[in-house]
Parts: structure tokens; C-alpha cells; sequence
């Protein structure tokens, strides 16, 4: 067959779409920036190249890996078939028994946390709705909330479906579960109360309270009050029983991530809005809202920071972790890093094991402020 003049234009131009949309689609990289956590020693962290790894907390020694099988998918002009890797946002929680994390691709797992051998899956065929959030274990059940509008309630040791209710707009608030009540907040600037003896249904709806923006954070629970950012630039202080607002902050930008506690310190950090040069690590008395000392970082900081001891960590895009004075909010320390650190820390007998963006997993000695091992969790396909 030959082409002349303008149908060979056509036809070379839908070649060339054809062959560079084909090659995207092989090619397509996971992304995500899955944070890590510590189980008996044992960390484990979602990976960039879409896998789940644990790792010897003392030494960074891998234990295992596992690719997790991600459900075809076809998107047209050569797309279909294998899907691109996994992208993983979530943070991995477990039971003891097994890591529970979801995916972007709107799948949810259960691994085996001795060998990483796959125990469940949820859907067990196709794909849901971006999982961004993580979830909470609680009395043998898993709970967590899509980009579909849905929190779900799935049986811990088998993955069948108990129980979902439909908020409405995508939730990635990690829920936190304490004495048979759920809370969790959502992309409709509210935050919701359930009832678990009840269920997850209308009549187990305690109250909600509304905010003027997305609540993307987790509800930290201390003192029997809820804390809890939001994209309005407010920190709240609620009443645990009743929504009531205690009292409020106004930062300088979005509240992405959980605040911590220690004692009645609450820190508290900012995605900065644009290049403003505003302070965006704060230190709050947990029962007045009153602020007690502010510290800038050149960048937005979407991780929750921790505590350790008198020490509060940092994490920045700016590519630097920052350890803090806690009664102060003075510099104590900077470790750079090589690249933004965007998930949660974790701190464990004495280390705080970080993952950057990149995929460099580093455990770092909290008092002496020195890396014991650091280990790439994006090796080089051979």
C-alpha cells in the first residue's frame, strides 16, 4: 500500500503517537513515597519500584521483597495487559501476622510479615480507586478509605468485605480507631465519628464537624480531645465525645499530615503555600492552642514530624531532616538528606528510619545524629 502527500502525513503522525504512547505505557515508572515502619526489629517500607521490602533494623540487611501483583489494565493504543508497577503512597501497619498497605491502582494487601508471600488482596480481581491513606488494624478487622468516597471494613485474616459507608468525596485520611470508635477525615473538609459497635452505617454516625478545606490528615487522639489539621491552614483541638471545637490554630499553609504529642507539646507542620517565607514548624500547648515556638524549613513539610525523647524530627522537602529542641524549637542539628522527604518517620529503639523520594532508606542514630546504614529500597534492574 502507498501513501502520497497528505495521507502519508496522516499516516507517519499515527505511527508516531501510536509508538511513543506504547513505549510510555511499557516504560511507566511506580511512584509514591511510602513511608517505613517498625515491627520486632523489622522495618518495612513500599517501595518506588513498586514493591514491598523489609529490612534488619540493625544493619539495613534485606529479609525479603515482594512485587505485588498489580491487576492488568488497558488503556487503549497498546496499552492493555500487565499493569505498570505498583505505586504506593500508604504506610505499611500490621497485626503482628501481617503488613497491610494499598495502592494507587486501588488495591489492597495483605503480606506475610515473616516472608512477604502474598496472603490476600482486595478486590481479589480488577481495581478500586486510589488508596492513599493507610489503615488502622482494630479487633480483627482492617480499615481504610479510597478515592472513592468509601471507608472500608475488611476481615484481617482473609480480606473479605465486612462493612463499607460511603462519605461522598475521596478520603485520604489514615482512620484512627480507639474504644470502638472510628474517626477519619475527608476530601469534603469533615471529619466523622463512628460508633464500631454499630457498625459502619448511617445510625453509627456519632457526629462530624466541618473544617473549610480538605482533611487529608490522620485525627491524633490524646487527652480526650481530637487533633486535627486541615487545608484551611487550621490546626483543631475537638472534643473527643462530641465534635466540640476546644480551640484552633491558624498556620501558614496546608495541615497535609498528623500532628504529634508529647506531654502537653503538640508539633504541629505546614506545606507552605507557594515560595512564602513563613514559619511552618510550630509548637503548640496541647490544651490552650496558644503557641509556644515556631521554626521555618526552606521547604513544605507534608511528613508528621516525631518525638524522641526532648528531640522533635523534622522532615522537609527542602531534602534535609531537622532535630529540634522540643521545649525551644532551636536547632539542634541538620542531616541532609539528597532529596525531599515527603513520607512519615518512624522511630524505633533509638533510630529514626527515614525514606526519601528517591528510595534511599537510612536509619539514623537519634542521639549522636549519625547514619548507621542507609540502603537503597530502588536497586538497578539487572
Amino acid at each position: 500500500m502507498k501513501f502520497t502527500g497528505k495521507n502519508q502525513y496522516i499516516f507517519i503522525t499515527i505511527m508516531l503517537i501510536i509508538l511513543v504512547v506504547s513505549v510510555s505505557c511499557q516504560t511507566a515508572p511506580a511512584r509514591g513515597w511510602s513511608g517505613p515502619a517498625a515491627v520486632d526489629g523489622t522495618i518495612y517500607t513500599g517501595t518506588i519500584a513498586g514493591k514491598v521490602a523489609a529490612y534488619k533494623g540493625s544493619n539495613g540487611d534485606p529479609e525479603w521483597q515482594t512485587t505485588l501483583p498489580t491487576p492488568a489494565t488497558s488503556i487503549g493504543f497498546g496499552c492493555g495487559g500487565p499493569a505498570p508497577k505498583a505505586a504506593i503512597y500508604s504506610h505499611p501497619v500490621s497485626d503482628g501476622k501481617s503488613i497491610f498497605l494499598g495502592t494507587y491502582e486501588g488495591v489492597f494487601y495483605a503480606l506475610d510479615t515473616t516472608s512477604g508471600a502474598l496472603r490476600w488482596q482486595y478486590p481479589a480481581t480488577g481495581r478500586g480507586k486510589a488508596i492513599i491513606g493507610s489503615a488502622a488494624v482494630y479487633n480483627g478487622n482492617v480499615y481504610f478509605g479510597s478515592s472513592d468516597g468509601y471507608i472500608y471494613s475488611l476481615n484481617a485474616n482473609n480480606g473479605l468485605l465486612r462493612e463499607k459507608y460511603l462519605l461522598g468525596k475521596k478520603i485520604w485520611s489514615t482512620p484512627t480507631v480507639v474504644d470502638d470508635r472510628l474517626y477519619i477525615g475527608s476530601f469534603d473538609g469533615k471529619l466523622y465519628a463512628f460508633d464500631l459497635k454499630k457498625g459502619l452505617k448511617e445510625e453509627s454516625l456519632l457526629w462530624t464537624f466541618s473544617s473549610n478545606g480538605a482533611i487529608t490528615a490522620g485525627p491524633l487522639i490524646a487527652n480526650d480531645t481530637i487533633y486535627i489539621g486541615s487545608f484551611d491552614s487550621h490546626l483543631y483541638a475537638l472534643d473527643k465525645n462530641s465534635g466540640r471545637v476546644k480551640w484552633s490554630f491558624k498556620g501558614s499553609g496546608w495541615f497535609w499530615e498528623a500532628p504529634v504529642i508529647k506531654d502537653n507539646l503538640l508539633v504541629a507542620v505546614n506545606v507552605k503555600k507557594d515560595s512564602e517565607p513563613d514559619k511552618n514548624v510550630y509548637g503548640i500547648n496541647a490544651l490552650t492552642g496558644q503557641k509556644i515556638w515556631e521554626f521555618g524549613t526552606q521547604g513544605s513539610v507534608r511528613a508528621s514530624p516525631v518525638i524522641s525523647g526532648n528531640t522533635v524530627i523534622v522532615a522537609s522537602e527542602d531534602n534535609n531532616i531537622y532535630f529540634l529542641q522540643a521545649d525551644t524549637g532551636s536547632q539542634i542539628r541538620l542531616i541532609p538528606m539528597n532529596s525531599p522527604v515527603l513520607s512519615n518517620m518512624t522511630v524505633d529503639a533509638g533510630f529514626v528510619y527515614v525514606h526519601t523520594r528517591e528510595g534511599l532508606l537510612s536509619a539514623i542514630d537519634i542521639e549522636k545524629g549519625t547514619r548507621v546504614w542507609e540502603v537503597s529500597t530502588y536497586p538497578k534492574e539487572k
